[in-house]
């Protein structure tokens, strides 16, 4: 179970907090339910059962997603450490793409017909130290290499 973006092909994004895939919801909101506002609050995402080889995921850099999720968190860098929210990029038979290079190719393989727009991050994103990146590096290994690897 996890939230998914199901698209009318029966095809799924599995939406991961941090890994770019607002983009893709608002393309498929412009795609497949043009009489919704793509701006607003609705998400067509669901709590649902997935296929895991219909389902594709977007892969970011963990060092970028946990400088992503932290411009947007009020907790401070430190907290974040300690949260469970950002949790590793699940493993499986799942179809995986690779924030920002392969957005287009995620896109047409959930037969979305819109464009995909990439809006820049709300706000400056923090630095982390070199130590808090080698952090993030050592806590999202499996990340990093499957990011990496595409």
């Amino acid at each position: 179970m996890g939230n998914i973006l199901r698209c009318p092909s029966g095809k799924s994004l599995l939406l991961i907090p941090g890994t770019g895939c607002r983009c893709i919801v608002n393309a498929a909101i412009s795609s497949f339910w043009p009489e919704l506002d793509e701006k607003g609050d609705f998400n067509p995402a669901t709590i649902a059962p997935m296929q895991e080889k219909y389902t594709c995921i977007l892969v970011r850099d963990p060092v970028e997603r946990f400088r992503s999720m932290a411009a947007k968190s009020s907790a401070g860098i430190e907290k974040l450490f300690l949260r469970s929210y950002y949790w590793p990029i699940p493993d499986g038979e799942f179809r995986y793409f690779k924030f920002e290079t392969q957005i287009k190719e995620c896109a047409d393989w959930l037969e979305i017909t819109s464009p995909v727009v990439v809006e820049p991050e709300p706000g400056d994103l923090p630095e982390l130290t070199e130590y808090q990146q080698s952090m993030v590096k050592s806590m999202y290994s499996k990340d990093l290499l499957l990011w990496q690897s595409l």
